[in-house]
């Protein structure tokens, strides 16, 4: 599909063939290669980022920063795909992506904005019927409570999400499944 977009010059699909593949490469555990392939489709777009595309090649870049540990540069990356969702009616990345700012919040130790953002976000999926996104909302509200100290809750909630995740059938991708085993 990439090849035959690069032969029409089709900027839109080419980008959302390089996004698709750069998910298929986190899935695989490669962030390098997805992050190639990320830059790669926002270069395609020239950084267009109210295609569909461009707000999935940002929320992606901003959760490799994340767990990079460039927060800064990954909270830039989520409110750009989220002021891009809401411009085009993208209620489910709007959704996700402020979810993610919340994480963001929570490892630069702002807790109050953090857990705002979290509630909001999860509040948002869970009405979207999003069940794998927010079950995601609900593992990154445990991390939120284990960084502020609150072990107890932390560990209910991930206890939680764990039996959902396996009542559903969601599996962790490798390269968040390491994140989560350590957190856990």
């Amino acid at each position: 599909a990439l090849a035959i977009a690069r032969t029409r010059d089709a900027k839109g699909p080419q980008a959302i063939c390089l996004v698709n593949l750069a998910n298929v490469d986190l899935l695989r555990g490669d962030a390098a290669a997805a992050r190639t392939g990320l830059v790669h489709a926002l270069e395609v777009l020239a950084d267009n980022c109210d295609a569909t595309a461009g707000v999935y090649a940002h929320e992606m870049l901003g959760q490799l920063d994340l767990r990079d540990g460039a927060f800064i540069a990954a909270r830039d990356r989520f409110a750009t795909a989220r002021a891009a969702a809401r411009r085009t009616g993208d209620v489910m990345q709007a959704a996700k992506t402020t979810m993610l700012l919340g994480r963001v919040d929570v490892a630069l130790m702002d807790f109050d904005g953090g857990f705002t953002q979290l509630a909001d976000g999860l509040d948002r999926l869970h009405r979207l019927a999003q069940k794998e996104e927010t079950l995601l909302a609900l593992d990154m509200a445990a991390e939120a409570l284990q960084r502020a100290g609150d072990f107890a809750s932390a560990a209910r909630l991930r206890a939680a999400a764990r039996v959902a995740r396996n009542a559903n059938g969601f599996h962790w991708p490798p390269l968040d499944r390491t994140v989560h085993d350590q957190d856990e």
